[in-house]
């Protein structure tokens, strides 16, 4: 199906956001989102709204605030999330435990917890492992996780993120 060739011919200015011409951090992280929603979606596809308004709000955090390095990992959660993708962190996608129960019983035991992107999301110890592809996870970093889906976007800076566990992200 060809698609008609668009002309624009007006533009009207409506924020201007200058701090990604002059800051270099700041500019990767905006092609970064850009790049990413042309590799998730259709040309001429205005079926996703509320994914204007998310990256509408991401850019604006990714412009204004002063510490920056939570910005693009709630941004992919929150897209997730918007798609219909977002991960289970707080039961076992095998069994349906809470992951309290779960972290009480691993605790005691010393077994991990893993995450899953086929069953998307957490998997308790014992469903870890009998599930292939299961990557070790620590709790604190499903906490912060699930901090930073649930964060508005201009205020996800205050979500404590240690360097090693953005790693983990």
């Amino acid at each position: 199906e060809k698609h008609p060739l668009l002309r624009i011919t007006q533009v009207d200015l409506v924020e201007a956001l200058p701090q990604f011409q002059t800051d270099f951090h700041r500019m990767i992280g905006a092609s970064y989102i850009a790049e990413l929603l042309n590799r998730l979606f259709e040309d001429y596809d205005d079926s996703h709204k509320a994914v204007y308004t998310l990256v509408c709000h991401t850019l604006e955090a990714l412009a204004t605030l002063d510490r920056i390095q939570n910005i693009l990992p709630a941004f992919e959660l929150k897209l997730l999330a918007h798609l219909g993708y977002a991960p289970v962190f707080d039961e076992c996608t095998g069994c349906q435990r809470l992951r309290t129960q779960t972290l009480v019983e691993s605790s005691s035991t010393q077994q991990s917890l893993g995450f899953n992107f086929a069953t998307g999301g957490v998997l308790c110890p014992q469903c870890k492992t009998m599930k292939k592809g299961s990557l070790d996870v620590s709790p604190a970093a499903l906490n912060v996780m699930q901090q930073l889906l649930e964060t508005a976007m201009l205020y996800i800076e205050h979500v404590p993120l240690a360097p090693q566990l953005h790693q983990e992200i």
